[in-house]
Protein backbone atom coordinates (compact mmCIF):
# COMPACT_ATOMS: atom_id res chain seq x y z
CA UNK A 1 0.00 0.00 0.00
CA UNK A 2 0.95 3.63 -0.54
CA UNK A 3 0.08 5.69 2.56
CA UNK A 4 -0.54 9.44 2.30
CA UNK A 5 -1.56 12.00 4.91
CA UNK A 6 -4.54 14.08 3.73
CA UNK A 7 -6.14 16.70 6.01
CA UNK A 8 -5.14 14.94 9.19
CA UNK A 9 -6.17 11.51 7.95
CA UNK A 10 -4.35 8.59 6.35
CA UNK A 11 -5.40 7.67 2.82
CA UNK A 12 -4.29 4.56 0.99
CA UNK A 13 -3.99 3.18 -2.51
CA UNK A 14 -2.47 0.06 -3.98
CA UNK A 15 1.27 0.15 -4.60
CA UNK A 16 2.05 -1.05 -8.13
CA UNK A 17 5.59 -2.31 -8.59
CA UNK A 18 7.04 -1.66 -12.04
CA UNK A 19 7.55 -4.96 -13.86
CA UNK A 20 8.50 -5.92 -17.40
CA UNK A 21 5.98 -8.76 -17.76
CA UNK A 22 2.28 -9.28 -17.24
CA UNK A 23 2.13 -11.82 -14.43
CA UNK A 24 -1.59 -12.60 -14.50
CA UNK A 25 -2.73 -16.08 -15.46
CA UNK A 26 -3.74 -16.52 -19.09
CA UNK A 27 -7.48 -16.99 -19.65
CA UNK A 28 -6.88 -20.06 -21.82
CA UNK A 29 -4.60 -21.87 -19.39
CA UNK A 30 -5.34 -25.38 -18.23
CA UNK A 31 -6.89 -24.31 -14.91
CA UNK A 32 -10.56 -24.81 -14.13
CA UNK A 33 -12.78 -22.23 -15.93
CA UNK A 34 -14.68 -21.26 -12.77
CA UNK A 35 -11.42 -20.46 -11.01
CA UNK A 36 -10.20 -18.34 -13.93
CA UNK A 37 -13.49 -16.43 -14.13
CA UNK A 38 -13.14 -15.31 -10.51
CA UNK A 39 -9.67 -13.79 -10.97
CA UNK A 40 -10.84 -10.38 -12.36
CA UNK A 41 -13.47 -9.92 -9.65
CA UNK A 42 -11.00 -10.78 -6.92
CA UNK A 43 -8.42 -8.32 -8.24
CA UNK A 44 -10.88 -5.44 -8.70
CA UNK A 45 -12.32 -6.04 -5.24
CA UNK A 46 -8.83 -6.04 -3.76
CA UNK A 47 -7.81 -2.69 -5.23
CA UNK A 48 -11.23 -1.31 -4.30
CA UNK A 49 -10.62 -2.12 -0.64
CA UNK A 50 -7.13 -0.63 -0.80
CA UNK A 51 -8.15 2.71 -2.35
CA UNK A 52 -9.57 5.45 -0.14
CA UNK A 53 -10.69 7.55 -3.12
CA UNK A 54 -12.67 6.36 -6.11
CA UNK A 55 -10.43 8.32 -8.48
CA UNK A 56 -7.47 6.16 -7.43
CA UNK A 57 -9.56 3.03 -7.94
CA UNK A 58 -10.40 4.06 -11.51
CA UNK A 59 -6.78 4.83 -12.36
CA UNK A 60 -5.62 1.45 -11.10
CA UNK A 61 -8.59 -0.27 -12.76
CA UNK A 62 -7.54 1.08 -16.15
CA UNK A 63 -4.11 -0.56 -15.82
CA UNK A 64 -5.75 -3.75 -14.56
CA UNK A 65 -8.16 -3.87 -17.51
CA UNK A 66 -5.32 -3.50 -19.99
CA UNK A 67 -3.45 -6.41 -18.39
CA UNK A 68 -6.52 -8.66 -18.42
CA UNK A 69 -7.17 -7.89 -22.10
CA UNK A 70 -3.56 -8.79 -22.89
CA UNK A 71 -4.20 -12.17 -21.26
CA UNK A 72 -7.27 -12.82 -23.47
CA UNK A 73 -9.90 -12.37 -20.75
CA UNK A 74 -13.36 -11.68 -22.25
CA UNK A 75 -14.06 -7.92 -22.08
CA UNK A 76 -17.60 -8.51 -20.84
CA UNK A 77 -16.27 -10.51 -17.89
CA UNK A 78 -13.71 -7.82 -17.08
CA UNK A 79 -16.35 -5.08 -17.36
CA UNK A 80 -18.72 -6.89 -15.01
CA UNK A 81 -15.91 -7.35 -12.48
CA UNK A 82 -14.97 -3.67 -12.76
CA UNK A 83 -18.57 -2.50 -12.19
CA UNK A 84 -19.02 -4.87 -9.24
CA UNK A 85 -15.88 -3.44 -7.72
CA UNK A 86 -17.30 0.04 -8.35
CA UNK A 87 -20.37 -0.76 -6.27
CA UNK A 88 -18.48 -2.71 -3.63
CA UNK A 89 -19.41 -1.44 -0.17
CA UNK A 90 -16.44 -0.85 2.09
CA UNK A 91 -17.70 -0.74 5.67
CA UNK A 92 -14.25 -0.06 7.11
CA UNK A 93 -11.85 1.28 4.44
CA UNK A 94 -8.16 1.07 5.20
CA UNK A 95 -7.77 4.81 4.96
CA UNK A 96 -10.58 5.62 7.41
CA UNK A 97 -8.34 6.23 10.42
CA UNK A 98 -7.13 9.34 12.19
CA UNK A 99 -3.51 10.43 12.34
CA UNK A 100 -3.95 11.55 15.95
CA UNK A 101 -6.47 11.69 18.79
CA UNK A 102 -7.01 15.44 18.35
CA UNK A 103 -8.08 15.23 14.71
CA UNK A 104 -11.56 16.69 14.16
CA UNK A 105 -11.88 16.25 10.41
CA UNK A 106 -14.85 14.35 9.08
CA UNK A 107 -14.20 10.67 8.36
CA UNK A 108 -13.98 9.46 4.81
CA UNK A 109 -17.21 8.00 3.40
CA UNK A 110 -17.61 4.29 4.08
CA UNK A 111 -19.97 3.51 1.18
CA UNK A 112 -19.17 4.52 -2.40
CA UNK A 113 -22.15 2.95 -4.15
CA UNK A 114 -23.68 6.41 -4.71
CA UNK A 115 -20.60 7.70 -6.52
CA UNK A 116 -21.27 8.89 -10.08
CA UNK A 117 -18.29 7.91 -12.26
CA UNK A 118 -17.47 10.64 -14.75
CA UNK A 119 -13.70 10.62 -15.02
CA UNK A 120 -11.34 10.23 -17.94
CA UNK A 121 -10.17 6.82 -16.69
CA UNK A 122 -13.75 5.55 -16.36
CA UNK A 123 -14.56 6.43 -19.97
CA UNK A 124 -11.27 4.94 -21.13
CA UNK A 125 -12.22 1.66 -19.42
CA UNK A 126 -15.63 1.63 -21.10
CA UNK A 127 -14.05 2.27 -24.51
CA UNK A 128 -11.44 -0.43 -23.93
CA UNK A 129 -14.02 -3.02 -22.94
CA UNK A 130 -16.60 -2.09 -25.57
CA UNK A 131 -16.52 -5.47 -27.30
CA UNK A 132 -19.51 -7.80 -27.13
CA UNK A 133 -18.38 -10.21 -29.89
CA UNK A 134 -16.23 -12.34 -27.67
CA UNK A 135 -16.99 -16.02 -27.00
CA UNK A 136 -18.03 -16.75 -23.46
CA UNK A 137 -15.72 -18.73 -21.21
CA UNK A 138 -16.63 -22.31 -20.49
CA UNK A 139 -18.61 -22.75 -17.29
CA UNK A 140 -18.21 -25.61 -14.86
CA UNK A 141 -20.70 -28.41 -15.21
CA UNK A 142 -21.32 -28.41 -11.46
CA UNK A 143 -21.33 -25.24 -9.39
CA UNK A 144 -20.53 -26.17 -5.82
CA UNK A 145 -19.94 -22.62 -4.59
CA UNK A 146 -23.67 -21.83 -4.51
CA UNK A 147 -24.66 -25.12 -2.93
CA UNK A 148 -26.46 -24.58 0.38
CA UNK A 149 -24.99 -26.34 3.37
CA UNK A 150 -27.38 -28.28 5.55
CA UNK A 151 -27.21 -29.21 9.21
CA UNK A 152 -24.26 -30.84 10.87
CA UNK A 153 -20.55 -30.54 10.24
CA UNK A 154 -19.50 -29.89 6.66
CA UNK A 155 -17.01 -32.59 5.57
CA UNK A 156 -14.12 -31.46 3.38
CA UNK A 157 -12.85 -33.45 0.41
CA UNK A 158 -9.37 -32.36 -0.69
CA UNK A 159 -7.55 -33.72 -3.71
CA UNK A 160 -5.01 -32.71 -6.33
CA UNK A 161 -6.58 -30.81 -9.21
CA UNK A 162 -6.98 -32.66 -12.51
CA UNK A 163 -9.09 -32.52 -15.67
CA UNK A 164 -11.60 -34.99 -14.20
CA UNK A 165 -12.95 -32.27 -11.89
CA UNK A 166 -16.51 -32.49 -13.25
CA UNK A 167 -16.54 -36.29 -13.05
CA UNK A 168 -15.48 -36.22 -9.40
CA UNK A 169 -18.19 -33.70 -8.52
CA UNK A 170 -20.69 -35.84 -10.43
CA UNK A 171 -19.84 -38.86 -8.29
CA UNK A 172 -20.55 -36.86 -5.14
CA UNK A 173 -23.86 -35.59 -6.52
CA UNK A 174 -24.89 -39.11 -7.48
CA UNK A 175 -24.01 -41.01 -4.32
CA UNK A 176 -24.03 -38.41 -1.51
CA UNK A 177 -27.85 -38.66 -1.04
CA UNK A 178 -27.32 -42.27 0.04
CA UNK A 179 -25.36 -41.02 3.06
CA UNK A 180 -27.82 -38.25 3.90
CA UNK A 181 -30.66 -40.81 4.07
CA UNK A 182 -28.79 -43.04 6.48
CA UNK A 183 -30.54 -42.96 9.92
CA UNK A 184 -27.20 -42.60 11.75
CA UNK A 185 -25.13 -40.44 9.40
CA UNK A 186 -27.88 -37.96 8.47
CA UNK A 187 -27.54 -36.20 11.84
CA UNK A 188 -23.79 -35.64 11.63
CA UNK A 189 -23.15 -34.70 7.99
CA UNK A 190 -24.25 -31.75 5.88
CA UNK A 191 -26.30 -31.70 2.72
CA UNK A 192 -23.20 -31.61 0.53
CA UNK A 193 -19.45 -31.72 1.28
CA UNK A 194 -17.03 -28.90 0.64
CA UNK A 195 -14.76 -29.93 -2.22
CA UNK A 196 -11.37 -28.27 -2.63
CA UNK A 197 -8.45 -28.97 -4.94
CA UNK A 198 -4.80 -28.27 -4.30
CA UNK A 199 -2.40 -27.21 -7.05
CA UNK A 200 -1.35 -30.00 -9.38
CA UNK A 201 2.38 -30.60 -9.93
CA UNK A 202 3.80 -28.80 -12.94
CA UNK A 203 6.74 -29.68 -15.19
CA UNK A 204 8.89 -27.44 -13.02
CA UNK A 205 8.05 -29.45 -9.90
CA UNK A 206 8.81 -32.73 -11.68
CA UNK A 207 12.00 -31.75 -13.53
CA UNK A 208 13.49 -29.43 -10.89
CA UNK A 209 12.07 -30.34 -7.45
CA UNK A 210 12.96 -28.05 -4.59
CA UNK A 211 13.76 -31.02 -2.34
CA UNK A 212 15.86 -33.95 -3.46
CA UNK A 213 14.96 -37.50 -2.48
CA UNK A 214 17.76 -39.03 -0.40
CA UNK A 215 18.18 -42.78 -0.13
CA UNK A 216 17.50 -44.29 3.28
CA UNK A 217 20.43 -46.50 4.26
CA UNK A 218 18.43 -48.23 6.97
CA UNK A 219 15.67 -49.28 4.60
CA UNK A 220 18.26 -50.39 2.02
CA UNK A 221 19.96 -52.59 4.61
CA UNK A 222 16.58 -54.00 5.71
CA UNK A 223 15.77 -54.98 2.14
CA UNK A 224 18.99 -56.97 1.91
CA UNK A 225 18.36 -58.72 5.25
CA UNK A 226 14.62 -59.28 4.69
CA UNK A 227 11.70 -57.13 5.85
CA UNK A 228 10.24 -58.54 9.05
CA UNK A 229 8.31 -57.71 12.22
CA UNK A 230 10.12 -57.89 15.52
CA UNK A 231 9.74 -56.59 19.06
CA UNK A 232 11.62 -53.68 20.52
CA UNK A 233 13.29 -55.96 23.10
CA UNK A 234 12.35 -53.88 26.15
CA UNK A 235 11.61 -56.08 29.18
CA UNK A 236 8.53 -54.06 30.22
CA UNK A 237 7.00 -53.69 26.74
CA UNK A 238 3.52 -55.26 26.62
CA UNK A 239 3.34 -55.08 22.83
CA UNK A 240 6.30 -57.45 22.29
CA UNK A 241 4.16 -60.31 23.57
CA UNK A 242 1.53 -59.73 20.86
CA UNK A 243 3.63 -58.87 17.82
CA UNK A 244 4.26 -61.54 15.16
CA UNK A 245 8.03 -62.01 15.46
CA UNK A 246 10.16 -62.58 12.36
CA UNK A 247 7.12 -62.71 10.07
CA UNK A 248 7.73 -61.35 6.57
CA UNK A 249 4.40 -62.09 4.81
CA UNK A 250 0.67 -62.34 5.45
CA UNK A 251 -2.57 -63.49 3.77
CA UNK A 252 -5.93 -61.68 3.88
CA UNK A 253 -8.90 -63.32 5.58
CA UNK A 254 -10.56 -66.03 3.43
CA UNK A 255 -7.87 -65.66 0.74
CA UNK A 256 -4.87 -67.71 -0.29
CA UNK A 257 -3.00 -64.76 -1.79
CA UNK A 258 0.25 -63.91 0.00
CA UNK A 259 1.60 -60.37 0.47
CA UNK A 260 5.05 -59.36 1.68
CA UNK A 261 5.76 -56.95 4.51
CA UNK A 262 7.01 -53.70 2.97
CA UNK A 263 9.16 -52.40 5.84
CA UNK A 264 11.14 -53.46 8.87
CA UNK A 265 8.81 -52.61 11.75
CA UNK A 266 9.23 -52.77 15.54
CA UNK A 267 7.07 -51.69 18.47
CA UNK A 268 8.61 -48.19 18.38
CA UNK A 269 8.08 -47.55 14.66
CA UNK A 270 5.83 -44.58 13.86
CA UNK A 271 3.76 -43.86 10.73
CA UNK A 272 2.76 -47.49 10.33
CA UNK A 273 -0.06 -49.37 8.61
CA UNK A 274 -0.72 -52.35 10.88
CA UNK A 275 -2.81 -55.52 11.00
CA UNK A 276 -4.65 -57.00 14.01
CA UNK A 277 -5.44 -60.74 13.89
CA UNK A 278 -7.93 -62.18 16.38
CA UNK A 279 -8.03 -65.89 17.42
CA UNK A 280 -10.80 -66.58 14.89
CA UNK A 281 -8.54 -65.25 12.09
CA UNK A 282 -10.61 -62.10 11.61
CA UNK A 283 -8.44 -59.14 10.61
CA UNK A 284 -8.47 -55.40 11.26
CA UNK A 285 -6.29 -52.95 9.31
CA UNK A 286 -5.43 -49.59 10.85
CA UNK A 287 -2.88 -46.81 10.66
CA UNK A 288 -1.14 -44.57 13.16
CA UNK A 289 1.36 -41.72 13.19
CA UNK A 290 2.44 -42.49 16.75
CA UNK A 291 4.66 -45.40 17.90
CA UNK A 292 2.96 -48.69 17.12
CA UNK A 293 2.98 -49.80 20.77
CA UNK A 294 1.00 -46.69 21.82
CA UNK A 295 -1.77 -47.43 19.34
CA UNK A 296 -1.83 -51.12 20.26
CA UNK A 297 -2.21 -50.29 23.97
CA UNK A 298 -5.33 -48.33 23.09
CA UNK A 299 -6.79 -51.36 21.29
CA UNK A 300 -5.95 -53.61 24.24
CA UNK A 301 -7.51 -51.22 26.77
CA UNK A 302 -10.64 -50.84 24.62
CA UNK A 303 -11.06 -54.64 24.54
CA UNK A 304 -10.65 -55.09 28.30
CA UNK A 305 -12.93 -52.19 29.28
CA UNK A 306 -15.31 -52.69 26.33
CA UNK A 307 -15.26 -49.37 24.49
CA UNK A 308 -18.43 -49.59 22.41
CA UNK A 309 -17.03 -47.10 19.88
CA UNK A 310 -14.25 -49.53 18.93
CA UNK A 311 -15.13 -52.17 16.34
CA UNK A 312 -12.30 -54.38 17.65
CA UNK A 313 -13.65 -54.16 21.21
CA UNK A 314 -17.17 -55.02 20.08
CA UNK A 315 -15.90 -58.10 18.22
CA UNK A 316 -13.91 -59.37 21.23
CA UNK A 317 -16.85 -58.74 23.56
CA UNK A 318 -19.15 -60.75 21.30
CA UNK A 319 -16.89 -63.70 20.44
CA UNK A 320 -13.90 -63.78 22.84
CA UNK A 321 -15.27 -62.66 26.25
CA UNK A 322 -13.20 -59.44 26.26
CA UNK A 323 -9.98 -61.44 26.47
CA UNK A 324 -7.15 -59.98 24.30
CA UNK A 325 -4.68 -62.80 25.03
CA UNK A 326 -5.13 -64.37 21.58
CA UNK A 327 -4.71 -61.08 19.68
CA UNK A 328 -1.77 -60.79 17.26
CA UNK A 329 -0.18 -57.64 15.83
CA UNK A 330 1.69 -57.24 12.55
CA UNK A 331 3.15 -54.16 10.89
CA UNK A 332 2.52 -54.05 7.15
CA UNK A 333 4.36 -50.98 5.91
CA UNK A 334 6.10 -47.87 7.17
CA UNK A 335 5.21 -44.61 5.40
CA UNK A 336 7.67 -41.92 6.58
CA UNK A 337 6.46 -38.31 6.56
CA UNK A 338 7.70 -35.82 3.99
CA UNK A 339 10.83 -33.85 4.78
CA UNK A 340 8.79 -30.68 5.38
CA UNK A 341 6.58 -32.52 7.90
CA UNK A 342 3.53 -32.98 5.62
Amino acid sequence: LTLTGTKGRITTKTFQKSVDVNGYLHAKSGHHPTWIQNIPLGQFTRIRRNCSFMSDYEKESLVLCQRFIEKSYPPNKVLNAYLKGHNYKVNAPLGNCSMGPSSTTNPLPTVYSEYEPNTYEHHMILDLLDNTHVPKMKKAKYNISTREVGRGTTPIFTSTFNIAFDDIIGIFYKYWPILTKDPWLSFCISEFPRITFRKAPSLKNILAPSKLQHSNERRTRAKKEGLINKGCGHTKCLTCGYICHLVSSFSPYNSSEVFSVQSEITCNTSFVVYLLICPCDRQYVGQTTRPLKCRFREHRTAIIHYNIKSSVARHFAMYHEKNPSGLKLMGLTHIPPHQDGA
